[in-house]
């Protein structure tokens, strides 16, 4: 017979923690997506009609020297973030919009919408961040829309014969217009 104080006193297993996937809301995921870099001043979501969502992301860029590459970076760098940080969907869209200074005809400085591109989340999903650079990030782009403030850099890339290679997708779809 056996006593209770003589019952088999080995450990139990303990059960394995399962742990659940954070599922955060559209304002928790904004405010990931805005805190990822200091250029972007806004992150909205919209739903669409397959169940993903459009992420409209407003960034201030403040180099316009080499506007074209340096926004690439910017934006390469931005999405690369937000792909590591799981806050990419496939279904997903981010549109960028590029807001830069600007002085209008009467001498007042303000700022400017440049450029609209976007990207779609499953397209970043697949991007081996290792070997993007700018203008292969550019190129990715599902739309891209400019502005006359930039037209004119986009022309001179283009008129460039190594650069308009280098960039041969993007500007496909940013002169298409």
């Amino acid at each position: 017979m056996v006593t209770p104080d003589k019952q088999d006193k080995s450990p139990k297993a303990e059960e394995p923690v399962v742990s659940q996937p954070v599922v955060l809301t559209d304002e928790q995921k904004a405010a990931q997506i805005q805190k990822s870099n200091s250029k972007i001043t806004e992150v909205q979501a919209l739903v669409t009609a397959n169940g993903g969502k459009v992420w409209s992301i407003f960034v201030k860029e403040t180099i316009f020297s080499n506007a074209i590459y340096e926004t690439g970076m910017l934006l390469s760098d931005i999405s690369k973030k937000l792909a590591k940080e799981k806050l990419v969907e496939p279904k997903d869209e981010f549109l960028f919009f590029v807001n830069v200074p600007t002085t209008d005809k009467y001498g007042r400085s303000g700022e400017g919408l440049a450029m609209k591109i976007a990207w779609q989340g499953d397209d970043l999903l697949k991007i081996d961040w290792k070997n993007m650079f700018p203008p292969m990030f550019l190129n990715l782009a599902s739309r891209v829309e400019l502005r006359p403030i930039m037209r004119g850099d986009v022309v001179k890339l283009a008129q460039d014969p190594k650069e308009a290679a280098e960039y041969r997708g993007f500007l496909a779809k940013a002169l298409a217009k």
